[in-house]
């Protein structure tokens, strides 16, 4: 019998474990260690190296003969036993090489739980939900722990608590593991590696002007997570308990945007879904930049979902769309280092050192991100028809018959 509540459980434990220290790390090192802005820019920087690293390594193992679900086992543990050790570290290096631990083994979470999640749709077609359907479970996940820390902040507990909440979350993922499908592996070419199969389908033209806007977009994600819940406090003048859940407020209303992520898609095809995130991902970046009323703060919350949809959401859906069961997981790794890493770390660095001289200046800067963003798509994808690229080609390029069906419902609708 298929499992589909353990992978529920998997996407809602794994962006819980994310929403408990996110929303409140940049408060707990300027308020409790006294970090500068521009230290905690050098401490998402490096530890945003690691996704150039172990997401293709990971997802290869996962393509190759190792169950995805062991491999997630594996990075639970571990994440847990890195955030118990934050828990007691206080001095600059250490607390940067312990984090710098924790992103080496948690990085490829993402992309295993995702490529696990398609292949197994792969296997079960006739009962497998579409990946937003999924999804969704993260985002109800994410919010969930901005809820306990209002409490136990209220109790009076420390920031810090946030540690002991994200290491108790990632055992429970642990125990979910046990109850995860194992999922066929279909053997690559002799002599090739599923990486290099990837790599192939990430150098084709439509794919790469994708990728070039979505690595802008990974910058713009970068330096407003990182800095958001600061611009809260010091700018809006909200207190700690507050700010989980002001941020959260817009992951409540992602989740309409999850819901109806189908119906867009269907709607607007890809290009102009993108673009239209993208625009009001600027709009929202300029809100931040010049705006500090409270009535704007919660208004500006309500574009949120646009920027998750393509960000966090479009991307697997188009990247499993162009792949092959050979290669499922290893594509989702390969995008994750060579875009979202590269566009975390550039977008990190960047964002601590103009963070440091202005919050405002921040968010212009991601004003300017998010339009070239959206020209770069709007320009490069004006031609795209997945429908062509699906069924031409020499043999291995071609998909399968469900690759198709997937990669129909993502090609743009004829114009009216």
């Amino acid at each position: 019998m298929p499992r589909l509540l353990p992978i529920r459980l998997m996407y809602f434990l794994t962006f819980a474990m994310l929403g408990a220290w996110l929303p409140f790390l940049a408060l707990y090192l300027t308020s409790e260690l006294e970090w500068t802005q521009k230290q905690v820019g050098w401490l998402l920087a490096l530890s945003s190296l690691s996704i150039m690293i172990t997401p293709v390594l990971v997802t290869l193992l996962a393509d190759m003969r190792v169950q995805p679900r062991r491999l997630i086992m594996v990075v639970n543990l571990l994440t847990c036993i890195s955030f118990l050790v934050l828990r007691q570290t206080e001095t600059f290096w250490l607390v940067m090489v312990v984090f710098l631990f924790y992103s080496m083994v948690s990085t490829p979470l993402i992309a295993l739980q995702d490529g696990l999640f398609f292949s197994f749709s792969k296997d079960h077609p006739e009962t497998a939900p579409p990946f937003h359907r999924i999804r969704v479970f993260g985002t109800f996940g994410f919010i969930f722990p901005s809820l306990v820390m209002f409490v136990l902040l209220k109790m009076g507990f420390n920031i810090r608590v946030m540690m002991t909440l994200a290491a108790v979350l990632s055992f429970l993922s642990l125990l979910n593991t046990l109850l995860l499908p194992n999922v066929k592996h279909q053997p690559a070419k002799a002599n090739r590696l599923p990486t290099r199969d990837a790599m192939a389908v990430m150098c084709k033209k439509h794919v790469m002007y994708f990728s070039a806007g979505l690595w802008l977009m990974h910058m713009v994600s970068a330096g407003f997570y990182a800095f958001h819940p600061v611009w809260l406090r010091d700018v809006v003048h909200l207190d700690d308990k507050w700010v989980g859940l002001m941020a959260n407020l817009g992951v409540t209303v992602e989740i309409f945007f999850m819901l109806g992520f189908g119906l867009l898609l269907g709607k607007l095809g890809l290009r102009k879904l993108l673009v239209l995130g993208m625009i009001s991902t600027a709009f929202r970046m300029a809100i931040l930049a010049f705006c500090s009323s409270l009535p704007l703060v919660i208004f500006s919350q309500f574009f949120h979902g646009m920027m998750v949809l393509i960000v966090h959401v479009a991307p697997p859906v188009f990247l499993n769309a162009n792949a092959k069961q050979s290669f499922r997981s290893s594509i989702q790794g390969l995008f994750a280092m060579a875009v979202a890493g590269t566009g975390r770390i550039i977008g990190n660095f960047v964002a601590g050192y103009l963070a440091d001289i202005s919050l405002s200046l921040l968010y212009s800067y991601c004003i300017v991100l998010c339009l070239l963003a959206a020209a770069i798509v709007y320009w490069g994808l004006r031609s795209w028809d997945m429908h062509q690229i699906s069924k031409t080609g020499d043999d291995e390029d071609v998909l399968d018959e469900q690759d198709q069906v997937s990669a129909e419902m993502i090609d743009a609708p004829p114009e009216s």
